[in-house]
């Protein structure tokens, strides 16, 4: 409904299922005709919002996107949305409307990013602020997520760290000194490096989770990180990961005399381990220098591959969720058939010219 006041001004008002919904007011009349039409086919199609929805700021809806789903999520999930969307969202962006802001904003936020920060971490902010954005549309305040029409630039933005993995020898000296430092310390760090688990997944390790048929193994069914409560792996699935006799030998004598539902790793108190003891109590950074206790992990994966292993079974073990990933972290790593039958080639070519040489002599 269209009313032309007293001073000339048109009022705009807008109705549905019998109350009033919204209401504006314009200079010209085209122009109020132009937003009532508008308004009237957004009611009709399903997508109407009420305006004033969008006038909340990008910041109060970061609030309550935190405060609702605290506890109803991963703690780890929600721990790292909340970062991404407090430290990498601008103030002067947080300020403004969520209404007002565009997928222009957006794209330069993502490109500042990127020449800051890897890759992997710019699109792991562009997922918390898709899941900001989606929580807007479930809860009426945008018609659309506009994140999902924002592509990052291409490149890999700020290098990020490379991976360090052990040599094989490396390990092995490694695993001595932990022994000969602390030996309660010793198993632990071997199991990280002969099976690729994560951290918190070995945290969580019981000893029902230990199999032997049809073949040693152990099935990763939840992850407990640091200062985190139990929780699914990271890939969100259950998988096995089979032992070689090493590691099955360190599991069984750890499983000895135990219930099924005691942890297969603890500290000395008897209580969950935590990594900064681990590597405090053992003088990490002096007998591992520049390497992280995840770095055991790609030692495990890079090893099996140059031992001829397929990078789909690979991946499997790792809980990758798909190849891609495994392909993409450890190519350098990989031993191929083809990099082995070159450098033989370049050496018989090697050979060859010194045998002319001496001949020539």
């Amino acid at each position: 409904m269209i009313e032309k006041s007293a001073g000339g001004r048109y009022r705009v008002r807008i109705f549905h299922k019998g109350s009033q919904v919204s209401m504006k007011t314009f200079d010209r009349k085209k122009d109020a005709e132009s937003w009532e039409a508008a308004q009237k086919l957004s009611i009709q199609v399903g997508g109407w919002i009420d305006p004033k929805a969008g006038a909340i700021t990008l910041a109060a809806l970061i609030e309550r996107f935190n405060r609702e789903r605290k506890g109803a999520i991963r703690d780890h999930t929600w721990d790292t949305d909340e970062s991404n969307l407090r430290l990498h969202i601008p103030a002067k962006l947080s300020r403004r409307p969520i209404s007002s802001i565009t997928t222009g904003d957006l794209e330069i936020m993502f490109n500042a990013m990127m020449r800051s920060h890897a890759r992997a971490t710019v699109r792991r902010h562009r997922e918390s602020v898709s899941a900001l954005f989606a929580f807007a549309v479930r809860h009426e305040f945008l018609r659309e997520n506009i994140v999902t029409k924002v592509k990052l630039a291409k490149g890999n933005g700020k290098k990020s760290r490379a991976i360090a993995p052990f040599t094989e020898k490396e390990r092995d000296d490694l695993i001595a000194e932990v022994r000969a430092a602390k030996p309660q310390h010793g198993d632990v760090v071997e199991i990280l490096a002969l099976t690729g688990i994560r951290w918190g997944e070995l945290c969580s390790l019981r000893v029902f989770d230990l199999l032997e048929e049809p073949y040693p193994a152990i099935m990763v069914r939840e992850s407990e990180s640091d200062g985190y409560d139990p929780a699914d792996p990271k890939s969100g699935k259950t998988r096995r990961v089979p032992l070689d006799d090493r590691a099955a030998e360190i599991l069984v004598a750890r499983a000895l005399n135990k219930d099924r539902n005691d942890r297969l790793f603890v500290n000395a108190r008897g209580n969950k381990l935590l990594a900064a003891g681990l590597t405090r109590s053992v003088g990490w950074p002096a007998i591992a220098p520049g390497k992280r206790l995840y770095d055991l992990r790609h030692t495990a994966a890079t090893l099996w591959l140059q031992s001829g292993i397929d990078i789909a079974t690979v991946a499997a073990w790792l809980g990758h969720s798909n190849s891609a990933i495994t392909h993409r972290t450890y190519l350098h790593y990989m031993k191929t058939d083809s990099d082995l039958s070159g450098i033989a080639r370049i050496n018989a070519r090697n050979a060859l010219k010194k045998r002319e040489a001496g001949l020539q002599e």
